[in-house]
């Protein structure tokens, strides 16, 4: 039987550039979201009950830094 907790609507905002990701619980326990704005995966994973873990990966197009290698 599922509980409230699996099918509640998470929210959180962006790492990357703000914007607010809503997800929800996969079978696993992770929390996933993809951001509508950078279009970067979150994936909040929680550890213990003090301890939540996230995880952001870019978009494929997206290397790190590249907007700042030109300044320096």
């Amino acid at each position: 039987m599922a509980t409230y907790d699996e099918w509640k609507v998470f929210k959180w905002y962006c790492p990357n550039c703000g914007e607010l990701i809503t997800g929800h619980k996969n079978t696993d326990g992770e929390v996933k979201g993809i951001c509508r704005r950078c279009y970067s995966k979150t994936f909040r994973i929680l550890r213990s009950s003090n301890h939540i873990t996230i995880e952001v990966y870019g978009p494929k197009q997206q290397a790190c830094g590249s907007e700042y290698e030109d300044s320096f």
